[in-house]
């Protein structure tokens, strides 16, 4: 290890330095899709600007070269404010800079120490990742889903870090799927309109935060933040795929949100295969049914369109139970699997 140096990025700076750490640790990885810039900046103005919350994204140099990167991000005022826990993520390095990567974890860990941190939860900087890859790393890379090489694991493991939490993520595909009439007294489902898309997008805001603002780790989004990602998604957004329940008043319920996975497109591939991002319902409309009811209707859309032949459910959290009991009348391959860890800080 060389002469080791870190350095602290902040909103105005071009980022090429942080881009770069991971263009080289995936340079001869096939299944890795090179990082959307603008979506990544974007995402990382986001959480400069959020009130309340503290945010270090540091580049770690190795002899003037950029070695290591990641983000470290803690809430003031969490949902759980006795939690107290912090975050750590989008950590990136070449295996044979692991020993500067120990010590840009360490410089991280010691800013969210000193703002009072208790725990440490990685990788996590928002509520979008799945975690960290452990299995089936030959698996492709879907939209707004990560990659990383088998070494990172190991790397938190010999930091201090266990594993929390798994994610789980589940392949399906034409020759399984069936047609299904599913009827709901008191409640229906539909595609998302188009033509009004201000309107969905304001349903889309505030059904994500109001079914999942009590989940642990969970980070708030605004409007505008929602309007800014689903506007950057609108080009290759198929109104079909995403669907909201609904009583018979008309009041949003749950909703669920699947994409055509553009990553393909990145790859040079045809769009072929779609991503279920989301699902979920108000916390007084549970167990009523309404997810197995948006299901079948995405599956059904899907089998109408010729053009999608397979599919993947990602985000499933292993505790969930109720998620996982309602896939599995799909019949799924087990896909890829992925982890959050966590480190409890000494006082």
């Amino acid at each position: 290890m060389g002469r080791v140096y870190l350095k602290a990025l902040k909103e105005t700076d071009d980022f090429q330095s942080f881009f770069s750490v991971a263009r080289e640790v995936y340079r001869n990885d096939p299944i890795w899709v090179p990082e959307e810039k603008r979506f990544t900046k974007e995402m990382i103005t986001a959480l400069f600007k959020k009130p309340d919350t503290i945010t270090n994204i540091v580049v770690a140099y190795e002899n003037d070269i950029p070695a290591a990167r990641g983000i470290a991000v803690y809430r003031k005022n969490q949902f759980h404010p006795a939690d107290q826990a912090g975050w750590i993520g989008m950590v990136e390095f070449p295996y044979e800079n692991r020993d500067t990567a120990g010590i840009l974890l360490d410089h991280l860990e010691d800013k969210l120490k000193q703002a009072g941190v208790k725990r440490i939860i990685t990788p996590k900087t928002g509520s979008m990742e799945p975690g960290l890859l452990v299995e089936k790393f030959d698996y492709p890379q879907t939209v707004l889903t990560t990659h990383n090489p088998e070494y990172y694991l190991d790397f938190y493991f010999k930091s201090g870090y266990q594993i929390k939490e798994t994610c789980l993520t589940f392949c399906f595909s034409r020759k399984h799927a069936k047609q299904i009439q599913i009827k709901l007294p008191g409640f229906m489902t539909r595609s998302m309109d188009p033509d009004r898309l201000e309107k969905e997008i304001t349903i889309f805001n505030s059904l994500q935060n109001a079914i999942f603002e009590e989940r642990e780790g969970y980070l708030r989004r605004s409007l505008e933040e929602d309007r800014s990602l689903i506007q950057s998604f609108q080009p290759f957004l198929d109104k079909d795929l995403i669907i909201i329940a609904e009583d018979l008043s008309g009041k949003p319920v749950g909703i669920l949100i699947c994409l055509p996975d553009i990553y393909q497109a990145y790859m040079g591939l045809k769009v072929d295969r779609v991503r279920f991002i989301s699902i979920g319902c108000l916390p007084t409309y549970t167990k009523k049914g309404i997810g197995i009811l948006m299901v079948s209707h995405l599956i059904n859309n899907l089998i109408k369109n010729p053009e999608y032949k397979s599919a993947e459910a990602s985000w499933i959290l292993g505790s969930n139970k109720q998620a996982l009991n309602m896939l599995s009348r799909f019949n799924p391959e087990k896909g890829r699997e992925f982890v959050f860890l966590e480190k409890v800080i000494q006082a």
